[in-house]
């Protein structure tokens, strides 16, 4: 077929037709195959495990090419979703008087460029997770049928946002009666740092009232603090 600007360009009918999701010449199971394997091993392992799995030759660099371009895909589509929460278009269908809300971070080791731009040689994954309840599967054992998941390396504002935007995509934010942050504990107020290690703040607030949100500390950082406050008393 030749396009607007002259240029010949030859294709298979099926795929003009099915519109595969590829990553360049990688199909979307093999990249699949890349994303699980490059979590448990190396870029150069995960190259030879695929390679032999599939019988489709794949370098280590190819690897990486995939994952960062699957990585530039994610951030594009959660940059869109935060633009579509702030026009107020995001309004998920399940209404509850309890939402329940949880947020950590653990930091990782960086290398090459990134771990030189780092003052630590770190940086921190954020993750929040939020659900209505929860079930009894087994004796002390519980699942969160209707959990959200959001983790992510931006700052506390920008990961804010995106936590935000994907919790609304679920629930209608706006028919939540109360809304109870769980957090470890830090040296600010409810245990959440006023500011986080980029100088962004942290404090959380309702995205629909823009009051602050209800928080409770973990077990642990519940004891630890008594212990503290104890001790400050004597």
């Amino acid at each position: 077929m030749t396009q607007e600007d002259g240029i010949k360009r030859y294709v298979y009918l099926l795929d003009e037709t099915l519109q595969p999701d590829n990553v360049g010449l990688i199909s979307t199971n093999m990249a699949e195959l890349l994303v699980k394997g490059i979590t448990e091993l190396s870029y150069r392992e995960c190259a030879k495990k695929v390679s032999e799995m599939t019988g489709q030759r794949i370098s280590a660099m190819g690897v990486w090419n995939v994952i960062q371009a699957l990585g530039r895909k994610v951030c594009e589509e959660e940059a869109e979703l935060v633009e579509e929460y702030k026009k107020g278009h995001i309004q998920g269908e399940k209404e509850v008087p309890v939402l329940f809300e949880e947020a950590d971070g653990v930091y990782v080791n960086l290398q090459g460029k990134d771990r030189k731009r780092s003052s630590r040689g770190k940086a921190e994954v954020k993750v929040g997770i939020a659900y209505d309840g929860w079930k009894e599967t087994g004796k002390g054992s519980y699942e969160l049928p209707d959990k959200v998941g959001a983790a992510g390396f931006e700052g506390a504002k920008a990961f804010h946002e995106y936590r935000e935007a994907a919790i609304a995509r679920k629930y209608n934010l706006g028919e939540v009666g109360e809304r109870i942050l769980n957090a470890a504990g830090a040296s600010g107020g409810a245990g959440i740092p006023e500011h986080g290690d980029d100088g962004e703040p942290c404090v959380e607030r309702d995205s629909e009232t823009d009051e602050e949100q209800p928080y409770q500390l973990e077990p642990v950082w519940r004891e630890a603090s008594g212990e503290e406050m104890q001790r400050e008393a004597e």
